[in-house]
């Protein structure tokens, strides 16, 4: 599964984080997703905008070099993710669609590891209407539209 959009979108973000200044580098970007297919397809993506870039990325970040993990975005699954943490994480939840279905992305550990990977700032990219099928992602809703954390495609970072 994978959604086309969401993976321009996230390295459009990434690009706009680099040319801000405020990061040391992209490595201190995470880009994480539910869905092998999308990761694959953000790497591609990442390729493309970065061509300087490595493009694939190594499968165990504990082969990552030390350089490595300041010059490289790392882009992984959820659960590749798991117990690391970066400054910036943009969360692609990749599934859109008028019947509400949105699989394992409804599994709270997933979003809980989602969201809780970034040190200093997360996007969350995601159809709100397909994911607020789940009562666990419309009680997040409730705690970003409280808090004033929405951003729409209108809204300039």
């Amino acid at each position: 599964m994978y959604n086309a959009q969401e993976a321009e979108a996230a390295i459009a973000i990434v690009k706009k984080l680099i040319d801000s200044g405020d990061l040391a580098g992209l490595g201190d970007i995470g880009i994480i997703s539910p869905y092998a297919a999308q990761v694959r397809l953000l790497q591609e993506e990442y390729a493309k905008v970065f061509p300087s870039s490595r493009g694939v990325q190594k499968r165990n970040y504990l082969d990552y070099s030390e350089e490595d993990k300041m010059d490289e975005l790392e882009i992984r699954s959820v659960d590749g993710f798991q117990g690391r943490e970066k400054e910036m994480i943009i969360l692609c939840t990749v599934r859109s669609n008028t019947r509400g279905e949105i699989g394992f992305v409804a599994d709270p550990r997933r979003l809980n590891v989602g969201i809780t990977r970034a040190k200093r700032g997360l996007v969350v990219l995601g159809n709100r209407h397909t994911l607020s099928v789940s009562g666990v992602w419309r009680d997040w809703f409730k705690w970003v539209d409280k808090n004033k954390c929405t951003l729409d495609e209108k809204t300039s970072m």
